[in-house]
């Protein structure tokens, strides 16, 4: 089991304009069952991951 997490880079109002497509790709992953949990860390600044993998190498390829 792997946990990810993220810092927002760019202002809160352009990385939601990219949420809709990140939302596909997440429900992409835990349609495969790579990915457990997720979420948006309060205050926004980023988000948490729980994913399941044969390795790191694999988690940090879909996280590309």
């Amino acid at each position: 089991m792997f946990v990810a997490i993220s810092i927002y880079l760019k202002p809160l109002e352009e990385v939601d304009r990219f949420s809709s497509a990140h939302v596909a790709w997440t429900m992409k992953h835990y349609s495969s069952g790579r990915f457990l949990g997720s979420g948006r860390r309060v205050p926004p600044i980023g988000g948490i991951l729980i994913a399941r993998g044969d390795s790191q190498e694999e988690i940090l390829s879909i996280l590309a």
